[in-house]
């Protein structure tokens, strides 16, 4: 196994070299300077690199590139995760919805990891959450989300040699977990949304056997392989639509399960009310109609619906998810107060 980088020092012109060697990028030249630029995020450092080569390197040979490296003692599994989805999940589509990776390394001795990726700043834009993107914007992301999920849309290796079928939630962990979550939180959370925290946990098993149990009598049976983190930073949108295609970053938490997941994290988790009654009903309906397009069957409206309403109730608990594993220094009340609204205007309480 290669060593992995943990260090933006580590990262030196002949080791940049190789990588582009292997990867068949390089040509004739050769790497001559390197100028590097380090920002620390939650879960890694990100370097932002500067190639310069000799006469003679291939017009391939990319200029600017990133280094993701993950941060010391944080949730190895994340850096992981992201390593495996770029090495096994990402070669196995024709055009993969991703940033070109020159490198991916994991080690299991000391998980630490890091991604060498292409930087698309020139050719591509980030998403803003806030404002809401523009309703153009908002479609063209449903229809990429579609085409993505129809693809690994009931595949026969999803729970096999990619990811794992989606598992029964252990409530008595969870139990454990928000009782710290309300203690911390005190009196700042209202009685009547810790009684709603407290009855979406009590009811997790339910749901996960009304929803999930159904993939293990016919093989991943309504599921696919999601994001995880679908939130609007997530996608870069091409400077000009007609030349390049939409592209996903941050894929440390991808997964199987349904596809709706994805739309309730980026919709009904971050949007407000107002927000979400101008466009909500209309992009998922949008996705469906794009997941019926791209060769989906047996997948009624209803059922879409359905499944974006029950994702729609888990993001009450993602603030507690993010305590528990110290994703966050403080309480993610924002997302929080859009999560509950979402809950009350997409009538969730009547399906736990």
């Amino acid at each position: 196994m290669r060593d992995v980088i943990t260090d933006a020092s580590q990262l030196t012109a002949d080791w940049l070299q190789a990588v582009l060697g292997r990867q068949g990028s390089l040509g004739r030249g050769r790497v001559i300077a390197i100028d590097k630029s380090a920002h620390q995020t939650t879960t890694s450092t990100v370097v932002w690199l500067s190639v310069r080569y000799s006469g003679g390197a291939a017009d391939s040979a990319p200029s600017r590139l990133l280094l993701k490296i993950s941060r010391p003692g944080f949730h190895p599994q994340f850096g992981e995760n992201e390593v495996a989805f770029y090495r096994r999940v990402a070669p196995a589509m024709e055009n993969p919805p991703v940033v070109r990776c020159f490198d991916a390394a994991y080690s299991p001795e000391t998980t630490k990891s890091h991604l060498l990726l292409e930087d698309l700043s020139d050719s591509h834009v980030e998403v803003d959450s806030r404002p809401p993107p523009r309703r153009e914007t908002c479609e063209r992301i449903m229809d990429f989300l579609a085409r993505f999920h129809a693809f690994w849309w009931e595949h026969p290796r999803l729970g096999e040699e990619i990811g794992s079928a989606p598992e029964p939630p252990d409530v008595a962990s969870m139990e454990e977990h928000l009782a710290g979550f309300l203690s911390f939180l005190g009196d700042q959370l209202p009685l009547d949304k810790q009684r709603i925290c407290r009855k979406v946990v009590s009811t997790a098993l339910d749901r996960w056997q009304r929803r999930f149990a159904a993939s293990h009598l016919r093989p991943n049976e309504g599921l696919t392989l999601i994001h995880g983190d679908a939130h609007f930073e997530n996608f870069l949108v091409p400077r000009e639509a007609e030349q390049n295609h939409i592209r996903i970053i941050d894929w440390q938490f991808w997964n199987v399960s349904v596809g709706p997941q994805d739309l309730a994290f980026m919709i009904a988790r971050n949007w407000t009310r107002e927000e979400r009654r101008l466009l909500e009903m209309d992009l998922v309906r949008r996705y469906h109609d794009g997941l019926l397009r791209h060769g989906v069957k047996g997948y009624a409206w209803e059922d879409c619906w359905r499944d974006y309403r029950e994702q729609s109730i888990e993001n009450v608990l993602i603030p507690m998810w993010q305590w528990q594993g110290q994703l966050a220094p403080e309480t993610d009340w924002d997302g929080l107060e859009k999560a509950f609204a979402a809950f009350e205007d997409l009538e969730c309480e009547e399906l736990l």
